[in-house]
């Protein structure tokens, strides 16, 4: 059976106007291989046989528990993906929110160039996010940097998701000091822009009971993902 992980979404209390209906989580793929010493975030990005194929299916097995409204996180950079393909089946199951989780724009710079020279790159990601837009869902766009962040803006989602580049995992979960300084960056570009939705950062359980420790410019967090609990029908 595929397994699904589910990233807890987190509003900050004193902003939930900034972002209409955010969904209460995201569901995506379960990383193919599991270890303890390889994040979840950076597992998720190994090849998987079955990918997106696999994701859409296992939406029809399981009971979701949901009290509001549902997200779902594609690899959008799969270059045999067909947004047209896809969304009536995804309507079937009761997602109303998109984003392309995971990214390309999580890997390192010179892993990034190489992929993006074979149309591997966020811009295909974005395209197909505007094309679901366009459908009638609402998006979020996953972005590692400001510049990513800049290029998102185009596309108007309702908020943006943080995430850390592999490499920052390589002395295990990044700070928040760190993390934070990404999300200063992109708050910063953003607001060149104009762009006034909403910005989540990656956190732990922990830090999303501890709002006062946030960043100024988070308006949530998603949380680190955890495999998803499943009820069979």
């Amino acid at each position: 059976m595929t397994s699904l992980s589910s990233w807890r979404i987190v509003p900050r209390r004193n902003r939930l106007s900034r972002v209409s209906a955010a969904p209460q989580q995201f569901l995506t793929l379960s990383a193919p291989l599991q270890h303890d010493s390889l994040p979840p975030e950076v597992a998720l990005l190994l090849p998987n046989q079955d990918g997106v194929r696999a994701l859409i299916p296992a939406l029809r097995t399981v009971t979701i528990k949901s009290n509001g409204p549902l997200g779902l996180g594609l690899f959008l950079a799969d270059p045999f993906f067909v947004v047209d393909h896809r969304i009536d089946a995804i309507k079937q199951a009761g997602i109303t929110w998109v984003t392309n989780l995971p990214s390309v724009t999580q890997y390192d710079d010179s892993i990034a160039l190489q992929l993006s020279e074979v149309q591997f790159n966020l811009n295909r990601e974005l395209e197909r996010l505007a094309s679901f837009k366009m459908a009638g869902f609402h998006i979020a766009v996953t972005v590692t940097d400001a510049a990513g962040s800049v290029e998102a803006c185009r596309i108007d989602p309702e908020f943006l998701i943080v995430l850390p580049h592999v490499g920052d995992f390589g002395a295990g979960f990044p700070s928040f000091r760190q993390r934070g300084a990404a999300i200063d960056a992109i708050a910063r570009a953003t607001k060149e822009v104009q762009w006034t939705g909403g910005i989540y950062g990656l956190g732990t359980a922990l830090e999303a009971e501890s709002e006062s420790l946030w960043p100024d410019a988070l308006d949530g967090l998603i949380c680190r993902p955890q495999v998803y609990t499943q009820d069979p029908h």
